[in-house]
C-alpha cells in the first residue's frame, strides 16, 4: 500500500519485532497461524495487519485486503493470551470507520465462521452467497455490509 491511514491510540500497524510474540485464539482453527504469518500477509500488495494493544499488550489482531470495490476481512482474532473484551470489535469498527473511507471503499465483506454468523447480522452484515464447507475451518457463510456515505 502506498501510503496508510494513521491508527488512533491503541491500534497500530504489525511490526517485525511482533513476529516474535505469543498469539492464541478462542478458535482452535485460527491458532495454525502465528504473528510471523500475519506479518507475512502486511507485506503483500493491498494488504494490512492491524494490531490492537491493551495495556501494550497485543489484544487482537486483524488482517485486511483492499479490493477494487471492497475491503475484506481476511483474518480477525482475539489474543486469549491478553484478552480483552471486545477488543477485537473495535478492530472491526476501525476497518468500517478508517481503513474503508481511506480507500473510497463502501462494502466490507467476510467470510463468517458458523459460530460468529450471529455477532455479524448484528452488526449489520448481511449474507450474500451461499454457504459453504471449507476442510480447515468448517462452514463459512459470505457476509456484507454496505458503508453509509455520511
Amino acid at each position: 500500500m502506498p501510503d496508510l491511514p494513521e491508527l488512533q491510540y491503541g491500534f497500530r500497524y504489525i511490526e517485525y519485532i511482533d513476529t516474535t510474540k505469543d498469539l492464541k485464539s478462542f478458535v482452535p482453527e485460527m491458532d495454525r497461524y502465528a504473528l510471523s504469518d500475519y506479518y507475512q500477509w502486511s507485506l503483500e500488495p493491498n494488504s494490512l495487519v492491524i494490531i490492537r494493544e491493551v495495556e501494550e499488550k497485543i489484544s487482537a489482531v486483524v488482517h485486511v485486503t483492499i479490493h477494487e470495490d471492497h475491503v475484506m476481512l481476511e483474518m480477525l482474532v482475539r489474543n486469549k493470551l491478553h484478552s480483552y473484551h471486545g477488543s477485537a470489535g473495535d478492530l472491526v469498527v476501525l476497518v468500517e470507520k478508517l481503513i474503508a473511507p481511506y480507500y473510497g471503499k463502501k462494502q466490507v465483506r467476510l467470510e463468517a465462521m458458523e459460530h460468529i454468523v450471529k455477532y455479524y447480522s448484528g452488526r449489520g452484515y448481511e449474507v450474500y452467497g451461499k454457504s459453504y464447507h471449507d476442510v480447515t475451518w468448517g462452514n463459512l457463510t459470505p457476509m456484507k455490509k454496505r458503508l453509509d456515505s455520511s
